[in-house]
């Protein structure tokens, strides 16, 4: 077991390390939130993985939905409007059945699934996969997979997944920093040192996984984390990944308003550039 001295010197200097700078990173290439049209250009090598989230608001209708938290066979739309870039099908009996169930485990029924009912078989399996990575009891708590969650969405830019998971994490009730604090700067607040270096490891397997190597594994145990964990902590920022692609492809509207994650004021003008 190692001590309290040991604890703090070794959190200090992975933070330092090869963790900070994967944590300084992500903080500084995190650009601002304005309104729905999601994340915009803060540096020119950003360009391009940007415009696909950016466009998640900016093409498509940023309005409120008249079915969001409807019962289920009122699914149809605000006039003029979209949830994503692909058109949706009605949803079938058992189809509608899942997402009302969805409501119950989440709070809402996610446009992440909405968006993909051309393919129900999909929405399903998603569901399925969803409860047992992050919904289910596990080694990790669900605070721990919402934050991780959280880092990597932030880090991939996804103003979708972000916006809907801070959303979770304030109807779960959990108590710590606001959820928007966690994914934009999680290193800067109060969270214990466990879970920073719990969420340090997440943004470098996210941003950088062929640098991952036993070594990172060896920190985390140092800390306290079981293989167990670790297994489920690389499986949920896998999943992550997954879902912060699929919502950019798809242009997914988000379920909430997305204005609530901003930068800190020292960033924010820098964020503000047009690219």
């Amino acid at each position: 077991m190692i001590s309290c001295a040991d604890f703090m010197t070794e959190i200090g200097n992975y933070l330092d390390g090869d963790g900070a700078r994967t944590v300084g990173a992500t903080s500084c290439a995190l650009p601002d939130l304005h309104g729905a049209r999601g994340f915009h250009a803060q540096n020119v090598k950003d360009c391009n993985r940007q415009r696909c989230v950016r466009s998640t608001g900016t093409c498509l209708p940023s309005f409120g939905r008249k079915d969001h938290g409807a019962p289920s066979g009122t699914y149809e739309t605000h006039p003029g409007s979209a949830m994503s870039f692909l058109p949706q099908t009605q949803p079938d009996e058992k189809t509608a059945a899942l997402l009302e169930g969805m409501k119950s485990n989440v709070g809402f029924i996610p446009n992440f699934f909405r968006a993909q009912t051309l393919r129900p078989d999909f929405v399903e399996s998603e569901a399925q996969l969803m409860g047992t990575i992050l919904l289910q009891d596990g080694g990790l708590t669900r605070q721990q997979k919402e934050y991780i969650f959280l880092v990597c969405s932030a880090a991939n830019l996804n103003t979708y997944c972000v916006t809907a998971h801070c959303e979770i994490v304030r109807m779960l009730g959990l108590d710590g920093p606001e959820p928007e604090q966690i994914a934009i700067d999680y290193a800067s607040t109060a969270i214990p040192f466990q879970m920073k270096a719990l969420l340090t490891f997440a943004a470098k397997l996210n941003g950088e996984p062929a640098s991952v190597g036993n070594h990172d594994l060896a920190v985390l145990r140092k800390f306290g984390f079981t293989d167990k964990q670790i297994m489920e902590a690389v499986v949920v920022v896998g999943f992550a990944k997954f879902a912060n692609t699929v919502s950019a492809g798809l242009g997914t509207v988000p379920d909430f308003d997305s204005s609530k994650v901003v930068l800190p004021k020292a960033d924010r003008a820098a964020a503000n550039s047009p690219l």
